[in-house]
């Protein structure tokens, strides 16, 4: 399966106005985190195709390019991009972890931007939803949190996969990405409902190719 590259326009393009809106999630996103103690947070969407791993990756990038330590960690362990976009390798990572639990999480450091460090998805497993849902994955996470001013987490469709949903009550918030004129309403009610349903806490809608950038987010 050949993976869709994702751009990094807060790295290579940091003019540009795709730079500029993904600078202004970032500014949403750090003064929910000091105002309400939001360190971790989920990327997803309703559907394939949509831009999690694009808001994942940029989100990430921004932040760390304000002196943060951001922990970016690829959960998504079936169809995984994060590698590609930064260009490192896919193994170690993520999975290799969460099923051999004597091995430390391998992270690329300072990846792309200082204080960026990358867990990347790591090899294709067969029992994602179960190694996803794990006390492991929850324990990586809360450690995570422990020694870094963010944790942002791209996962699966959710309603493709169970995946995104099962780490959802581990995480501050959500983040719910949909591309502008593609994602259908009843979709997008689709996939609140199921998040709403594992009482995970759904910071806002990020609306990926949005021809009005001022209404990108909306919270």
């Amino acid at each position: 399966m050949t993976v869709p590259s994702v751009p990094l326009p807060t790295l290579h393009e940091p003019v540009s106005p795709a730079a500029e809106a993904f600078r202004a999630l970032r500014n949403t996103i750090r003064f929910q985190a000091e105002a309400h103690a939001q360190k971790t947070l989920l990327v997803t969407s309703a559907g394939p195709q949509e831009g999690k791993s694009l808001v994942s990756a940029n989100l990430a990038s921004a932040l760390a390019q304000m002196g943060l330590h951001v922990a970016l960690v690829d959960a998504n362990l079936r169809t995984p991009s994060l590698h590609t976009a930064f260009d490192v390798s896919q193994e170690p990572g993520l999975a290799d972890h969460l099923e051999h639990t004597e091995s430390a999480p391998q992270f690329h450091e300072n990846c792309g931007a200082k204080g960026l460090s990358l867990l990347t998805a790591g090899t294709v497993p067969e029992n994602a939803p179960e190694l996803l849902a794990s006390r492991l994955m929850a324990d990586l996470v809360a450690e995570l949190a422990l020694r870094s001013d963010h944790v942002i987490l791209d996962t699966p469709p959710l309603l493709l996969a169970a995946d995104a949903a099962a780490m959802a009550r581990c995480v501050d918030g959500v983040l719910l990405v949909v591309r502008a004129n593609q994602t259908r309403r009843n979709q997008v009610q689709r996939a609140k409902t199921m998040l709403s349903q594992v009482g995970a806490h759904v910071l806002g809608i990020v609306f990926n190719d949005d021809p009005n950038a001022t209404k990108s987010f909306i919270g």
